[in-house]
């Protein structure tokens, strides 16, 4: 795993091959900015995959992989994109 350190903040961390998140319906994402990235992109259909009542991958993969449990408590909470997004783009700012 790449970790990515600027002073004074967290670290960025970048997926090995192995624990890469995979789209539903092609792409797949590398780290969080990745997950900002798709989130502000992807259709509707693909965010409904990942998030709905029984399962938030996203929110598994951040904590698993991504070592945020805080970002992945945030995004249990959450069942809309755009939601999501925020989510996401708040707390990059915590790592640059």
């Amino acid at each position: 795993m790449i970790i990515h350190i600027k002073k004074g903040k967290l670290p960025l961390k970048t997926a090995p091959d192995d624990q890469v998140f995979w789209l539903y319906g092609g792409g797949t994402l590398r780290n969080l900015e990745d997950l900002r990235s798709a989130l502000q992109t992807m259709p509707g259909e693909v965010f409904f995959w990942h998030v709905n009542g029984l399962k938030n991958d996203f929110a598994n993969w951040v904590e698993a992989v991504m070592a945020d449990a805080a970002l992945a408590q945030e995004l249990r909470k959450v069942k809309r994109q755009g939601t999501a997004f925020n989510k996401v783009d708040l707390r990059l700012k915590r790592y640059y």
